[in-house]
């Protein structure tokens, strides 16, 4: 039996999605509701695109 891969929605994005998240991004952690200090962290956006878009972005390194 071959593997037909993960199972799921299909983790890429659309071509309007990124311009979306990059907009978002632009407004600043505080209008995301971070306002103990205005970094973007990766486990920010991560979060953000969760609340945005229905896919799950791993963040674990090899």
């Amino acid at each position: 039996m071959a593997s037909r891969g993960p199972a799921g929605p299909d983790p890429n994005l659309s071509d309007e999605q990124p311009a979306r998240l990059k907009a978002r991004l632009e407004l600043s952690p505080a209008a995301s509701g971070y306002r103990e200090d205005q970094r973007w962290t990766l486990a920010r956006i991560v979060a953000l695109s969760a609340t945005m878009f229905p896919i799950r972005v791993a963040t674990t390194t090899a």
